[in-house]
C-alpha cells in the first residue's frame, strides 16, 4: 500500500494511492507517532545519558528536577 500526504489550508491527510480512500485519523496519529519514535531512538543510541547523569553534582540535580516540576 502507497500513501500520499495531501496538505491542504484546512489541514492535511493521508490518502492511499491505490483506492483514493483517506487513512482513520488514528491510524494517521499512530503512523505519525512511530515514524517519529523511531527518528527519536536511533540519534539517542549514540548518547550516553546514566553517566552523564551520574557525574553531575546535586545542585544540578535540584535544578534538573525543578524544572520538570514546573
Amino acid at each position: 500500500m502507497y500513501l500520499m500526504l495531501i496538505v491542504r489550508a484546512g489541514g492535511c491527510s493521508i490518502r492511499s494511492l491505490r483506492q483514493g480512500k483517506t487513512v482513520h485519523p488514528l491510524t494517521q496519529t499512530t503512523l505519525v507517532s512511530s515514524i517519529a519514535f523511531f527518528l527519536c531512538v536511533v540519534p539517542s543510541l549514540f548518547e550516553n545519558p546514566l553517566t552523564a547523569l551520574s557525574a553531575i553534582g546535586w545542585h544540578a540535580w535540584l535544578a534538573l528536577v525543578g524544572t520538570v516540576l514546573l
